[in-house]
């Protein structure tokens, strides 16, 4: 039995940033971004964690480094910014948390 509830669980890692209002805004008046939601083309997904909400990606990798973590960082940053030109990067922070799943 242990066997098949260990099959229906898994855990992945999600990196991203908060997703704050001005993001939502700046995101919501981008054309691009708009039509990447539509289309599902775009690895950032939104994600709510201990009651916040989180814009970012889930590590497909089972295991990590912490130079994968930066440039999944820098992945992140750079589609945030290719929606956003305006967003002040600097003034996010970046949240890495386990999410559990049971299928």
């Amino acid at each position: 039995m242990d066997t098949e509830i260990d099959k229906r669980i898994s855990a992945k890692v999600f990196i991203g940033y908060r997703f704050h209002a001005e993001l939502k805004m700046l995101l919501t008046q981008s054309k691009e971004w708009k039509q990447t939601v539509i289309a599902h083309e775009d690895t950032l997904c939104e994600v709510h964690y201990q009651q916040k909400d989180f814009i970012g990606m889930f590590i497909p990798e089972a295991k990590t480094t912490l130079q994968e973590l930066r440039q999944y960082e820098e992945l992140i940053l750079k589609k945030l910014y290719a929606y956003c030109p305006n967003l002040e990067i600097e003034t996010l922070k970046l949240s890495i948390f386990p999410q559990i799943f049971i299928n």
